[in-house]
């Protein structure tokens, strides 16, 4: 019997439902099943998709004529709308015409060339989740950017350690202006003077399933709080009182802002400490009653009145 040619199958979708991936195992069992309907045995299949990233091209960025494809390239191929069957820049070849993207080995690292991305597409990576595939940006102010419509062009990332290597440079790991999504990726390595070292997720949609996102700095000081530093420099009570409201505010806003960043990036060590904060509280409390003392009188004193009517 002559043998049977076999489309091969893409795993990911065109249209950006929530990726749902199909393992190389399961993708054989498909194939070996007409193999034996067809009374031949077949080659297992690898996991197939629009734009395919070798290995080879993992440190590459851009390299026009090479006839290869990068991860860059073929972001900047979707971006510019090549989403066609045999279409793309930059050396890529869209395979079966649409908007995946496949990073193939494991426990490899793919450079993003500070890639930004303003078309809906999936980057996803099939690997082991205890060996997975690296995106990452050595300084730079992002390993990626996030730029599409967030009321419709979602953007999926899957199965990828995502992280900013250090420099002298600061920079976030990611940010989103759009509809991004993020399964079963890490995301660590971040360092900025400011908000979202992590993820900057600003006006944008951000979906995180089975994700993870630690080890990020967003300032000096809350690194200073993260470690303890700025426990003995606290504000006593006759500071508060001499405040304004707004100052007051501003002040909350940072003690808010710090604890979503220790919370974010709990470690052992803080959960060593926090064991310890009972006790800590009960050797004080002698020293409640004259603290609620002093801020009743700090209180009535300046906003009291004497009342002339």
């Amino acid at each position: 019997m002559a043998p049977i040619k076999l489309t091969p199958i893409r795993m990911v979708p065109n249209k950006m439902a929530p990726i749902r991936m199909v393992s190389r195992s399961t993708a054989r069992l498909v194939f070996a099943a007409a193999g034996a309907l067809a009374a031949m045995a077949l080659p297992a299949t690898e996991v197939r998709a629009d734009y395919v990233i070798p290995t080879s091209q993992a440190t590459v960025i851009q390299k026009d004529g090479d006839g290869q494809c990068s991860l860059w390239e073929a972001i900047d191929s979707i971006n510019k709308g090549h989403t066609g069957n045999n279409s793309g820049l930059h050396g890529c070849k869209n395979d079966f015409g649409g908007n995946a993207i496949y990073l193939e080995g494991a426990n490899t690292h793919y450079k993003s060339g500070g890639a930004v991305i303003t078309k809906p597409m999936s980057i996803f990576s099939e690997a082991d989740p205890t060996t997975p595939n690296y995106l990452e940006n050595t300084g730079g102010a992002f390993v990626l950017k996030v730029m599409t419509d967030p009321d419709g062009d979602e953007v999926y990332l899957y199965g990828l350690f995502i992280q900013r290597i250090s420099t002298t440079t600061k920079g976030r790991v990611i940010e989103n202006t759009g509809n991004l999504h993020l399964e079963f990726c890490k995301v660590v390595g971040g360092d900025i003077s400011g908000n979202g070292g992590g993820i900057l997720n600003s006006g944008g949609i951000l979906t995180l399933t089975d994700s993870t996102v630690r080890n990020n700095k967003a300032s000096d000081k809350w690194a200073a709080a993260a470690a303890g530093e700025l426990a003995a420099n606290g504000f006593s009570l006759d500071q508060l009182s001499r405040m304004s409201s707004r100052e007051v505010a501003g002040k909350l806003f940072d003690a808010v802002e710090t604890l979503t960043w220790r919370a974010a990036n709990l470690q052992s060590e803080d959960l060593r400490k926090l064991g310890q904060m009972p006790m800590k509280l009960w050797e004080k409390r002698a020293n409640i009653p004259g603290l609620l003392l002093e801020k009743g009188a700090n209180l009535f004193i300046r906003n009291g009145r004497e009342d002339r009517s």
